[in-house]
């Protein structure tokens, strides 16, 4: 026979399990609504001061590649180098030009693991490819009058030059002068002084001192254009900037003295998604001498600081 349960203890356990049954579904619940990461999230930084293989010393230029490898061009002493490392900062390869270049302001590697530097002291671009030895090209290009300052190359192999007092320049895969990019398209993007390539032959054009960014395709027709909100100010037309693309943003570094400012365009959007000092992203990123930015195939972005010098990462969501 059964005994009957006693009326107290049924009243002590309804009041001890019914708050810890509460307590389970409240933090099930909170597990559950993971608040959405920031736009920009700074992950740190890698480089170490040196004069030799792997090391940086007075890095000038930065570019990635299809498969997230870094390329940083340097012109420390005794040696030029252009070095390859992971996006992470392992050294991978380090090479010294036959020809050295004396100013280089913007490099490139296309999808065949040509890497291209822009020599801005002479307006020559250089090409390297590292098959049994390393193979290295040089063509003149843009007068160095015209002041040479940004490099492109688009899924076809054509090399696109911006100055800051010309048109933006086409250029065959071997180096033969095309013409200016988009006779028919507005003087603001045919002065652009930044470019930067994206897949399917796209090209996205800025200038420093203008509030827009604008996409053009192979024949200079714009296509698509994203307009500088009022926020953070930028550049003028005396400093200096940095355009880089991922699958979902486009990102515009003014070079501001001291001062750098960010701006991250959405690609499905038609305004500025964010316009912040890199200081205010993290208060670790002052006194920063900014060379040069690109970006990860996966939505990485890295900006080359000459000061210390480093590399910055950042990771776009």
């Amino acid at each position: 026979m059964r005994r009957p349960v006693p009326a107290l203890f049924l009243l002590i356990s309804a009041l001890f399990i019914a708050p810890l049954a509460g307590c389970s579904s409240t933090t099930t619940n909170a597990q559950q609504i993971k608040p959405a990461p920031p736009l920009i999230e700074y992950l740190g930084d890698w480089g170490i001061k040196g004069d030799g293989p792997g090391t940086l010393n007075d890095p000038r230029t930065i570019a990635t590649d299809d498969f997230n490898a870094v390329y940083i061009a340097d012109v420390g002493k005794p040696d030029r180098f252009i070095h390859k490392f992971t996006r992470g900062g392992h050294p991978r390869q380090s090479f010294t030009p036959q020809v050295k270049f004396q100013d280089p302001c913007a490099s490139a590697v296309d999808h065949t693991g040509v890497i291209y530097v822009l020599d801005c002291s002479t307006g020559v671009l250089n090409t390297f490819l590292l098959l049994e030895n390393l193979q290295q090209r040089s063509v003149h290009t843009v007068p160095a009058k015209q002041k040479p300052v940004s490099l492109a190359v688009a899924d076809d192999g054509r090399i696109y030059i911006a100055s800051r007092e010309q048109q933006v320049m086409a250029f065959t895969p071997r180096g033969g002068r095309i013409g200016p990019l988009g006779k028919n398209v507005r003087e603001g993007a045919l002065f652009a002084d930044q470019i930067a390539s994206a897949p399917d032959n796209t090209i996205y054009v800025a200038r420093c001192a203008q509030p827009w960014v604008e996409q053009v395709n192979g024949n200079g027709d714009v296509t698509n254009q994203w307009v500088r909100s009022t926020g953070v100010s930028g550049a003028t037309d005396n400093d200096t900037c940095f355009l880089a693309a991922t699958q979902k943003y486009i990102a515009l570094l003014a070079n501001v003295p001291s001062a750098p400012v960010l701006r991250i365009f959405a690609l499905n959007e038609k305004h500025e998604k964010l316009s912040r000092l890199l200081v205010d992203i993290d208060p670790t990123l002052a006194n920063l001498n900014v060379k040069g930015m690109a970006a990860t195939q996966d939505g990485e972005l890295l900006i080359l600081d000459g000061a210390t010098p480093r590399v910055l990462r950042f990771r776009l969501n």
